[in-house]
């Protein structure tokens, strides 16, 4: 991982991003310190399927219940002002 300091980076983030596509990463260097660390972000499969597998359950669970259009807020909203 290369180190850069803060004013480089600041001209340089395409660059870090064409890097991160690679795998690659880069540290930011203020005042000898580093201050920030550019990874690869690596989203979770795990994460995606189990929202997945979450909405199909809800679509099993709620898809024998009628839907009745007088629930509407629109039509709540028309029932309140009479």
């Amino acid at each position: 991982m290369d180190a850069y300091i803060l004013s480089d980076a600041d001209q340089r983030l395409a660059e870090f991003v064409d890097r991160l596509k690679e795998g690659e990463g880069a540290e930011i260097v203020r005042d000898g310190r580093v201050v920030a660390r550019l990874i690869v972000e690596t989203s979770s499969p795990f994460k995606a399927t189990r929202h997945k597998a979450a909405m199909e359950r809800i679509r099993a669970a709620t898809s024998g219940m009628a839907v009745d259009p007088t629930d509407s807020v629109a039509e709540m909203r028309k029932q309140a002002r009479y």
